[in-house]
């Protein structure tokens, strides 16, 4: 894979204090883009998702393991998912 290439994308929840984890991120050149996102949930999700939030952060990043480091480093302790290009979520079933 080319240098630079997205290798997928972190979605964690938008909380008051994330807004280091953006700063860091506007300035790291391993996050190509960042999306804020809205999400509503069913009351059928509750006991998967006990901390649902309505806001999100979306952002494709290049390096899956500064992207935890910097979760840690900032206290992400919401749910967060991360989605890999190279995983089956992404591949396309055809004829």
């Amino acid at each position: 894979m080319a240098a630079g290439s997205v290798l997928g994308y972190v979605c964690t929840p938008h909380e008051k204090h994330c807004d280091l984890l953006i700063d860091l991120w506007r300035k790291n050149n391993i996050i190509s883009d960042i999306y804020f996102v809205t999400a509503t949930f069913s009351d059928e999700t509750l006991p998967y998702f006990p901390k649902r939030a309505n806001h999100y952060i979306v952002a494709s990043f290049t390096d899956v393991q500064i992207v935890l480091e910097d979760m840690r480093k900032k206290n992400m302790d919401g749910l967060s998912f991360m989605f890999s290009l190279d995983s089956a979520f992404f591949e396309r079933c055809g004829e």
